[in-house]
């Protein structure tokens, strides 16, 4: 009988959200016969724990585990006092982090390592040292640096070390290794739960949405780099042609995480600007007088059934970024009006699958939105090729059979 072997996945995600999710579709695909799955949490959560545990999947704190941040979902840019905080704190925890990555792989003697994100870059330099096999899966682009040290830094070490490298999308690998090294595994999605046979006036119904509303489904939260303000002013000016459109919004809170830091942010930051992120969307929404037109919602494990009530999905980001939100509405022929941009364009195909519009174009998204809500016609066209090739690319058994043949092929060395 062949033996079990134990996979560590450290988290380094510590809230709801597209890595937590994609981790999740990557365990739940696992043959569990082959493979014992554990999950590390960095940033321990209890709504993370609990996606895991429901899973079937063993689940551990990491708190002593530390991040260096260079990617476009968090830059820890000198520029922001934030982004300061984030790279001191990066650096004065680096060997702590070593030391506990290798504590807690000595705790739990797992076959291999599986790092799920490029961030984890203490723990893969403590791996390395130690000559324990690891797995490195990025999901992430670099960010701008001003010299491009540290781009240069990280983009060496990726090269380097672990047995593997996993990139999502190609325009990362070649962004951080210049194709140099790496597979591509795109993230991917179960059929069986994005089922495209879903009733859209049944899920309208659910939702308290009117059958004639005009429904966009956003999938970015509040965040910066998935081009949220973009959208606000794009959706002020379809309003004004179509006024009953309507913007469905989950995993879009604008309250406080409630960590010290956030909450010390939203009290100085208006002093001397015009505050954190979040509340320049909320100002934003109210200047432009969206606040009867979206649907700010918490996060949803489960999305397809306001997938079901869209009309179509919007993700207008403005940094190179893979979009999940493409291949899930792809699963249910929804179309999507995206940005083209490295990693987005890799799923569309425009005119075909859906529309890509230039990056940080108001104007050009809202001219794309109104084209997509006048024509039903052209909607369940694009819809239906892109349900065709996701098919084809993104079904979730085939991609997780790639992922596990890459631990069979370093277990069996």
């Amino acid at each position: 009988m062949q033996k079990r072997r134990r996979i560590l996945f450290l988290q380094h995600a510590g809230s709801l959200g597209g890595s937590a999710m994609s981790l999740l579709y990557a365990l739940q695909g696992l043959d569990r016969d082959r493979f014992e799955p554990i999950v590390a949490l960095i940033r321990p959560n209890p709504e993370v724990s609990r996606l895991y545990e429901q899973a079937g999947v063993e689940v551990v704190s990491a708190p002593d585990i530390g991040t260096f941040e260079h990617t476009t979902a968090c830059a820890a840019r000198f520029t922001s006092p934030i982004g300061i905080v984030s790279f001191v704190r990066g650096v004065l925890r680096w060997n702590r982090s070593k030391r506990a990555t290798l504590a807690l792989v000595q705790g739990i003697r797992p076959d291999l390592v599986h790092l799920n994100s490029v961030v984890l870059l203490p723990s893969a330099t403590a791996l390395n040292a130690a000559s324990i096999p690891f797995v490195w899966q990025v999901r992430e682009a670099p960010a701008r640096g001003y010299f491009g040290i540290r781009k240069a830094f990280v983009s060496r070490a990726l090269c380097r070390f672990g047995e593997e490298v996993v990139f999502i999308c190609r325009s990362d690998q070649k962004a951080w290794t210049d194709q140099k090294r790496g597979t591509v595994i795109y993230n991917f999605v179960d059929f069986k739960k994005f089922d495209f046979h879903h009733d859209q006036s049944t899920a309208r119904r659910s939702l308290g949405i009117a059958a004639e509303a005009k429904v966009v489904l956003y999938l970015g939260g509040i965040a910066r780099i998935k081009g949220v303000s973009i959208l606000l002013e794009a959706l002020a000016a379809v309003r004004k042609r179509f006024p009953e459109t309507i913007c469905l919004m989950p995993n879009s809170t604008l309250e406080s995480s409630g960590r010290f830091i956030s909450r010390a942010a939203r009290k100085l930051l208006p002093l001397i600007g015009s505050g954190v992120f979040a509340q320049q969307v909320k100002n934003q929404i109210s200047e432009l007088k969206l606040e009867t037109a979206l649907r700010l919602l918490p996060f949803q494990s489960s999305i397809a059934t306001l997938i079901a009530a869209s009309d179509l999905i919007a993700f207008p980001s403005i940094e190179p970024h893979f979009a999940r939100p493409v291949i899930e509405a792809a699963a249910m022929a929804k179309p999507v009006i995206a940005s083209d941009l490295g990693g987005v364009n890799e799923l569309i195909e425009h005119g075909k699958t859906g529309l890509l519009c230039p990056a940080g174009n108001a104007q050009a998204l809202a001219n794309g939105l109104e084209l997509l809500l006048q024509d039903a016609e052209l909607r369940m066209q694009l819809g239906q090729e892109a349900h065709r090739q996701a098919v084809q690319r993104f079904e979730s058994s085939w991609q997780v059979d790639k992922l596990m043949q890459i631990y069979e092929r370093i277990l069996a060395t």
